[in-house]
């Protein structure tokens, strides 16, 4: 889909622009070239899959589509300016759909370079009527023009070695899931919370069965156990973000009766002494600005922003 020269033009971009200083004190700037190409690569396989693309129009049908409609894209809208771009929905909601930029070789310049990208965009996919625009920017590079109303999410991380480290003050245990039978109560557990918060669902969301499943047969989730109470479900994957390699968190839920009373950063740093057995050098995650709760818990356990993404309404 894309020569070496292009992805080069990628890679130099987000080496410079994209990347936060502090990845430094646990990558060297090879390994941390070496993370970005593998995302390049990953997105590029993903977004072109033929199989993908159909299950993702199954998931969000809109109609006059083909499978294709769905795969990511690649424009230059003006010379040596590129843009690898797709369709997404928030929470795969059809009445929420926006266009991710996945990557980009230029900086968002001011307010009205932005309003042509978003004409573009808008224009290329306005099949699925997108809401939205997306894209990744540094904690440490500050575009004025950019509300920071708009920040979508924001990606913590930490060092495992030095989460592993904190102090437990509780009788806080966790154990690896050997099976999915904990899926109803983590489920209903749920739906009790969007109950109570309606405005979460959107970020906050039970994975899948089949996802679950799959975590639990490559050792990646942990049981949280509170006073030997099964008390909430933590999900770890290996992957590579904004050029860090590590472990994803990708869920640190507890139960009703055991959150707001400082339980996450202590799980956290069990599931990080867990970690450090397997090598992992950094933990992090994606968590939504009105998340308080796990904002704050991450940056008890020593996580640091450094960045994450803008969402941009298109007017």
């Amino acid at each position: 889909m894309l020569n070496e020269d292009t992805i080069q033009e990628f890679l130099d971009y987000e080496l410079e622009e994209i990347v936060h200083p502090i990845l430094y004190t646990f990558f060297t700037r090879d390994e941390i070239r070496q993370n970005l190409r593998a995302e390049v690569l990953n997105d590029i396989e993903q977004g072109s899959s033929n199989v993908i693309a159909q299950k993702f129009q199954k998931q969000c049908f809109v109609e006059n589509t083909d499978s294709d409609n769905y795969k990511i894209r690649y424009f230059e809208p003006e010379p040596r300016l590129k843009i690898l771009a797709g369709i997404r929905f928030r929470g795969l909601d059809m009445t929420k759909p926006y266009v991710a930029i996945l990557h980009r070789n230029f900086p968002i310049q001011d307010a009205e370079y932005l309003k042509n990208i978003i004409a573009l965009l808008k224009e290329e996919f306005k099949i699925f009527k997108p809401k939205a625009i997306l894209f990744h920017q540094s904690s440490h590079i500050v575009e004025a023009h950019i509300n920071e109303g708009y920040r979508d999410k924001q990606i913590l991380i930490g060092g495992i070695n030095d989460i592993s480290n904190h102090t437990l003050k509780d009788p806080i245990s966790i154990e690896l899931a050997q099976d999915s039978n904990f899926y109803g109560q983590y489920s209903a557990e749920y739906d009790q919370f969007h109950t109570q918060y309606p405005d979460r669902a959107d970020f906050a969301r039970a994975e899948s069965k089949h996802d679950i499943e799959s975590y639990v047969k490559n050792d990646l989730v942990y049981l949280i156990k509170i006073h030997k109470e099964f008390g909430g479900v933590f999900i770890v994957t290996k992957s590579s973000v904004l050029g860090a390699e590590g472990y994803y968190v990708i869920e640190n839920f507890l139960f009703k009766d055991f959150r707001g009373k400082g339980f996450a950063p202590q799980a956290q740093t069990l599931v990080a002494k867990e970690l450090v057995k397997r090598g992992g050098k950094v933990l992090f995650g994606s968590i939504y600005p009105n998340n308080f709760a796990s904002f704050n818990a991450a940056k008890r356990s020593g996580r640091v922003d450094i960045g994450g993404s803008f969402m941009i309404p298109i007017i």
